[in-house]
């Protein structure tokens, strides 16, 4: 995303910052989440047009996964074992991000002590990250 080189090239942002990424996940997590939930219901909504060049059944994501039944196809979804979800995620090669840290609870606590809410899009995030950055972390 531009806006974070714009504000790292502003000195608003420092990734090697702890307190700046805590900061930057607490203003932006939301929004970011909702833009992807947007984005997985459009696609999972939208309509796949039919082509004879690939194999592909048609219809809408959401239809073809849960009845593929009703396009021909058989149903190909098989269970796997939380244990070996755990071994995979164990596996993964970058460190879970731990969200509830002591600068996180200070963040919640300054928005809501302020009278702050939680922002509803990216201009909101930008605005709130702008003023906790210059009341919390810019000192």
């Amino acid at each position: 995303m531009n806006l974070f080189d714009d504000l790292e090239s502003y000195a608003k942002l420092d990734l090697d910052n702890d307190n700046c990424k805590t900061l930057l996940n607490f203003c932006f997590s939301i929004v970011i989440q909702q833009e992807l939930q947007n984005f997985v219901e459009q696609w999972n909504n939208h309509r796949i047009r039919p082509s004879r060049d690939t194999i592909c059944a048609a219809g809408k994501p959401n239809e073809l996964y849960y009845l593929p039944e009703n396009f021909g196809k058989r149903n190909m979804v098989v269970q796997v074992e939380n244990e070996k979800v755990q071994d995979l995620l164990n596996m993964s090669s970058s460190p879970p991000i731990h969200l509830e840290n002591e600068f996180f609870t200070r963040l919640r606590n300054y928005v809501e002590e302020n009278g702050m809410n939680e922002p509803n899009n990216r201009s909101e995030a930008t605005e709130l990250y702008l003023t906790l950055w210059d009341r919390l972390i810019r000192i």
